[in-house]
């Protein structure tokens, strides 16, 4: 399914992975491949769709997990409702479901928010003291897999600050520790692009571009990079190809709509 997503095959994509939902035989099987389906339904826009996918995905998890991990999972995975501007409703719930985990785990607490606030819907409120509990429980307790999620949020942080050195750095560190992800590379870009590095922004987004051809968010970034250069037919190309990654998105989804605009914006310059 990601072969075919690569290629372009949206359809074929899709209908791979739900032969895959359908011949799963174990608990952790089914999750994968509610999750997988979930992820690619997010990565098309398809909002709805990957919320479905996402409740199925936790009722199949629980059939094999701890509770009070699928609760903190769930409270991590907010981040596509932020993507159709359900902002308010989705920081209550995830408080609610933060209430049943136990008041020693103030760590999970900032993290989810952190991941929602900060790296989703990019609100610096309280983040920094947010971040910094979270980095200090994090050395404590010498769990370095986290580190990568903190860097990247401590590289939006400062992106936020306009501090944008500052950010290439963190998010330099975020995109190693993480070389297999787009989004920290991704983010390094956008801080590249915003310091001035327009080259190597370049060369670190055609890297995601050779990693996910139609990846919607790398395309845009290429598009504002080239329309800060002044290069509107190159941003053309790039933002008309993320709308036809984007293209049987939900009417909701925000991206899309900013993929638009930046199109307008665009021809209106010609």
């Amino acid at each position: 399914a990601r072969i075919e997503e690569a290629l372009g095959q949206f359809e074929s994509a899709e209908r791979v992975l739900l032969a895959a939902v359908e011949h799963t035989s174990t608990p952790n099987e089914t999750t994968n491949a509610y999750a997988s389906t979930q992820s690619f339904y997010e990565r098309r826009g398809r909002i709805a769709e990957a919320m479905a996918y996402r409740e199925l995905r936790y009722e199949a998890m629980a059939k094999s997990d701890l509770p009070i991990r699928v609760i903190a999972v769930r409270a991590y995975d907010s981040e596509l409702f932020a993507r159709i501007g359900q902002i308010e409703s989705t920081r209550k719930k995830i408080d609610e479901l933060l209430e049943f985990l136990p008041p020693n785990m103030g760590a999970i607490h900032d993290g989810a928010r952190i991941m929602f606030d900060l790296i989703a819907v990019e609100d610096s409120t309280n983040a920094s003291a947010r971040l910094t509990r979270y980095e200090e429980y994090m050395e404590t307790a010498g769990l370095q897999i986290l580190r990568p999620m903190a860097m990247l949020a401590r590289g939006k942080l400062h992106i936020l600050a306009g501090d944008h050195k500052s950010a290439v750095e963190a998010l330099r560190q975020a995109s190693k520790l993480a070389a297999s992800h787009n989004q920290p590379r991704r983010e390094l870009a956008r801080a590249l692009r915003l310091d001035g590095g327009h080259d190597e922004a370049k060369r670190e987004l055609e890297k995601c571009l050779k990693n996910a051809p139609f990846d919607g968010y790398t395309l845009m970034e290429m598009a504002r990079l080239h329309r800060d250069k002044g290069r509107r037919d190159e941003a053309l190309v790039y933002i008309d190809k993320a709308l036809v990654s984007w293209s049987d998105a939900d009417d909701a989804f925000i991206p899309r709509k900013q993929a638009q605009e930046l199109r307008e914006e665009l021809r209106r310059a010609s």
